[in-house]
């Protein structure tokens, strides 16, 4: 008897550039691996199509899917193709989710035109200067805020005449005074 969550490849046949084999048993994560490496290792370089009887899986998940994509991406590569002659309702429910074509479709160019050096520097000179400009606005704002009336009283009473941050008597806090 087989052990649980095992698989097994029966009927392998070769007629010309076309595997038929038939798998058996469970495809899942735990085995899906040793799955995609065993049928690999069947495939020659003559192999343009593969003919996959998934009739007797007993069970199929994420790790059986991810088998048969990257079968179906291997032989396209090499201008083959992946057959599935007879399946489970669980794998052809998974099948119907999976967007075959564009698996197998180039990936897209860029919808935007790549950005020259001299652009992403003028662009990163304009942001640098609009921080420097909001710094140098805060720090106008909060070092006057000494110089005009105080909100917290006495705050400008302990600035010694002639230090660089002496006030004007005129403009101390009316309580430092």
């Amino acid at each position: 008897m087989a052990e649980a969550g095992a698989y097994q490849l029966l009927g392998e046949t070769t007629e010309g550039s076309t595997l038929r084999m038939a798998v058996r048993g469970r495809i899942e994560t735990a085995n899906a691996q040793r799955l995609l490496n065993d049928i690999n290792a069947r495939l020659s370089g003559t192999t343009r199509e593969l003919v996959l009887d998934l009739s007797a899986v007993e069970y199929f998940d994420s790790g059986g899917g991810a088998v048969l994509i990257a079968l179906r991406q291997r032989l396209a590569r090499a201008g083959g193709s992946l057959r599935i002659t007879s399946s489970t309702p669980a794998i052809d429910g998974f099948l119907s989710l999976v967007d075959q074509d564009a698996l197998l479709a180039p990936p897209l160019p860029p919808t935007h035109p790549p950005v020259g050096l001299t652009t992403q520097l003028g662009e990163a000179t304009i942001e640098l200067w609009y921080d420097f400009r909001e710094l140098v606005s805060f720090t106008g704002d909060s070092s006057s805020g000494c110089a005009t009336p105080c909100s917290i009283r006495g705050a400008c009473a302990g600035a010694r005449p002639g230090s660089t941050w002496s006030v004007p008597a005129s403009t101390r806090c009316r309580s430092s005074r």
